[in-house]
């Protein structure tokens, strides 16, 4: 088994809590703040998990590739203020990159395991 960095991951997870507590700190309303916590809170969840488990999450990695690709749209569906904008946009960008890059080295690293793990004929 190949070793794989832990650090974009967990530092995706670091992005993910900031997404929840941004949504009190910037001071949203509605749905952008309950989607902020959810989505935040989500986010943090499943990187963590993923950066916590020995192999990684391959599955939770991904899904918080796609939430972090929600976290871009979210500010132009919601309409809010320049500053939740960048917040949301901000860290929807390096959360779908981190998650995303870590999705992609997850499943490389399964493949080439799969590959030497396999008899010769």
């Amino acid at each position: 088994m190949s070793a794989r960095s832990k650090w974009p991951i967990g530092i995706a997870a670091l992005f993910g809590a900031w997404m929840f507590v941004s949504a009190f700190a910037l001071g949203m309303s509605g749905g952008h703040f309950w989607n902020d916590v959810v989505v935040g809170a989500v986010i943090a969840i499943l990187a963590a998990y993923s950066a916590y488990t020995r192999r990684g999450s391959r599955s939770a990695s991904g899904l918080a590739t796609l939430l972090g690709l929600w976290g871009i749209v979210t500010p132009f569906v919601y309409a809010g203020g320049t500053t939740m904008l960048w917040s949301d946009v901000i860290t929807g960008i390096v959360v779908a990159v981190l998650a995303g890059y870590d999705t992609y080295v997850l499943g490389t690293t399964r493949e080439a395991e799969a590959e030497t793990t396999q008899p010769t004929s």
